[in-house]
């Protein structure tokens, strides 16, 4: 199982969880009182070895950006209800292990930084 995201995202206001288990994307909705329902499969993530959640395309829904294994990072768009629009890969060079979230250039959106075997490559929003 990949370390657990946290995020909103069914737009409840509440904290939802995100993790990868057998190349599965989970969802676990929160009820705000610290429980979470038993998780429900959102898309298959094979190869991903962590998700990382924001919003990607600034439409004020939490997305989630997985790290794969090989040569790519992969984007979900979010529904905004706890489900996911297919993924779309970017190649993020040679064995990427891991990702920073941040405005790098000052502009309002989300980047995203991707460490791997290459060097460092940042994707700008």
């Amino acid at each position: 199982m990949s370390t657990p995201a946290v995020g909103d995202f069914n737009g409840d206001g509440k904290q939802d969880l995100a993790f990868i288990v057998d190349n599965v994307v989970y969802i676990m909705i929160g009820n705000g009182f610290g429980a979470f329902n038993s998780g429900l499969p959102t898309t298959n993530a094979l190869g991903a070895i962590s998700v990382n959640p924001g919003d990607f395309n600034g439409d004020g829904k939490q997305d989630l950006l997985l790290v794969n294994a090989g040569t790519t990072v992969s984007i979900l768009l979010g529904n905004g209800n706890g489900s996911f629009q297919p993924a779309v890969a970017y190649a993020a060079g040679q064995s990427p292990r891991s990702v920073a979230l941040a405005d790098f250039n000052s502009d309002g959106k989300i980047d995203f930084a991707v460490a791997s075997d290459a060097g460092i490559n940042v994707f700008l929003g």
